[in-house]
């Protein structure tokens, strides 16, 4: 989680109206989810008994920011015992399984069962939406098409890596990529806000962060970027 998040995360979990168990909590269960179910319910079914590992990935040489995804030390034929998960929850955070890109894997992880090949993400409980970062990637020039979980992807050598904000639906488990679309469509229930995020510049960057104030604003922090 970015530093300058922190203020605004704390003011919106304690401040959410809870309507789903996982937003009830104070404190979230340890185990793996099998299903979105699962994890809404705050009700991981299986035990969580693997050492967690994290690997940073710098998206590109114009990018500074560094990704960090997290896996869970599985073997293959356990893996395969366990089948298809969400997630996991160590007890403090929660991580979701990611489709995300990793320098040298073509063309994205499979939707498998965990294991070794499984990417998750920290997911960040705001409200009904949530919100996580992972690696998207763009296609490279002549570059064939591929379908992925998240739409349309891209095949060939050397995709180029960028940092991809998601947001996460609670109501439906849908997972959407948070675009500067997307994230106007939300602002327009807060102009204010909108009319700071429409002078900035670099606005790519700035998607969840702006997420983050209009999650916050619209708990009654009048807080604005600076």
């Amino acid at each position: 989680m970015r530093k300058e998040w922190t203020l605004l995360l704390l003011f919106i979990t304690t401040a959410v109206n809870a309507q789903y168990p996982i937003l009830e909590q104070t404190s979230y269960k340890r185990g793996l989810y099998r299903s979105f179910e699962e994890f809404k319910n705050n009700n991981p079914s299986l035990p969580l008994t693997y050492q967690i590992f994290s690997e940073d990935t710098k998206p590109s040489l114009f990018d500074k920011r560094v990704q960090r995804l997290y896996e869970l030390e599985i073997r293959k034929k356990e893996g395969r015992k366990i089948g298809r998960v969400f997630g996991f929850c160590d007890g403090r955070y929660i991580y979701i399984w990611t489709p995300s890109y990793k320098k040298d894997a073509f063309p994205l992880f499979p939707e498998g069962p965990v294991g070794p090949n499984a990417r998750f993400a920290k997911l960040l409980i705001l409200d009904t939406l949530s919100y996580f970062e992972d690696l998207g990637a763009t296609a490279p020039a002549g570059a064939p098409l591929v379908a992925g979980p998240y739409g349309t992807m891209y095949g060939g050598a050397n995709p180029s890596l960028y940092v991809r904000g998601n947001l996460l639906d609670l109501g439906t488990g849908n997972i959407t990529e948070l675009t500067k679309g997307r994230l106007k469509e939300l602002l327009k229930n807060d102009p204010e806000l909108s009319a700071v995020f429409e002078k900035e510049s670099g606005k790519q960057r700035k998607l969840g962060e702006y997420l983050m104030y209009y999650t916050a604003r619209k708990r009654g922090s009048r807080e604005l970027p600076q």
